[in-house]
């Protein structure tokens, strides 16, 4: 069994975290989104200040998800610009930075393009000395992007059961970091929220080597 956290946004705006607290050993807050559509905005998380702060208060571990709707290299470098500029600058972060595939408005860009704005993500990131990595469904991996050049990332990956250990067909994969187990199946403090087990020691890893806002020692 891994370490069990949450990830959370605006949806679960007011939720208590002097409960949160209790069984959160880590939260993936997402930090902006951009709407999809012909006339695509890029937007920051209402709430990602406020849980940052209640999270940093509580010493919760903290890691950033961006949802995207990005269709090429150079669209998925401008979210990464974006959330480097107004929600990871001047912050420090303990688990990974992850661009959120899932929007069909991307996924409709095909293999190619889904994969390439991942990179484009990641790479900008990494330039910037943040460990990276993507969220997206075993499905979306496998069959709408080309899986193998991504290995280099961190994979966060949702399939949902009850279950306290994942599936052996996503266990198996040597970067599949974190296991969404839950989609809004968590009840806590009032509110149902996804549940994730961590794999991977992150904030040992992340501090170690001096990423994420952290210097190297």
């Amino acid at each position: 069994m891994g370490t069990h956290g949450y990830d959370i946004s605006a949806y679960q705006r007011g939720i208590s975290f002097d409960i949160l607290k209790n069984s959160a050993r880590f939260l993936i807050l997402r930090g902006g989104y951009t709407t999809n559509g012909g006339r695509r905005k890029r937007c920051t998380d209402q709430y990602f200040n406020t849980f940052y702060n209640e999270a940093k208060k509580y010493n919760i571990p903290v890691g950033v998800y961006y949802y995207s709707c990005a269709q090429n290299y150079q669209e998925g470098k401008e979210d990464a610009v974006y959330l480097y500029n107004n929600v990871l600058k001047g912050r420090q972060f303990e688990y990974p930075i992850y661009i959120d595939v899932e929007d069909q408005w991307m996924l409709k860009a095909g293999k190619t393009g889904c994969t390439n704005a991942v990179h484009g993500f990641c790479q900008y990131l990494e330039s910037k000395g943040y460990y990276t990595g993507f969220y997206a469904g075993y499905y979306v991996l496998y069959n709408q992007m080309f899986p193998e050049p991504l290995k280099r990332y961190t994979w966060w990956c949702p399939w949902w059961n009850k279950s306290t250990t994942p599936p052996k067909k996503i266990s198996t994969i040597p970067n599949m970091h974190i296991w969404q187990h839950s989609g809004g199946g968590c009840h806590v403090a009032g509110y149902d929220i996804d549940g994730d087990y961590s794999y991977v020691d992150f904030p040992s890893v992340i501090k170690k080597a001096g990423l994420n806002g952290y210097g190297k020692v």
